[in-house]
């Protein structure tokens, strides 16, 4: 269901985006995100997100703190209620120095 992202995956930025954003093909029930470092260390940084049980077709991630050079995954996780499955994905993005 996944569509598109901004970051796009493998997008490689100047600078932290203070927003993230994931466009879907039709309306799932977005469960669970996370955003984790991968380099030069693994660690995982918050996200600001409103999680809602209603289908949606986009979700807004405010990221609060500015992201360190580096590279990323947006890891998430979704039911797409209308085929009775789980969906997810990974979005990778890098940080350039």
């Amino acid at each position: 269901m996944y569509d598109s992202s901004v970051p796009a995956h493998n997008a490689v930025l100047k600078k932290s985006p203070p927003v993230i954003t994931i466009k879907f093909l039709e309306g799932i029930y977005f469960k669970d995100v996370h955003l984790m470092s991968t380099e030069p260390e693994k660690k995982e940084w918050p996200l600001d997100w409103k999680k809602t049980e209603k289908d949606v077709f986009n979700v807004r991630l405010r990221v609060p703190k500015a992201l360190p050079p580096g590279r990323y995954e947006i890891q998430w996780w979704a039911d797409v209620r209308q085929h009775y499955h789980p969906d997810g994905g990974v979005i990778v993005f890098t940080i350039a120095p």
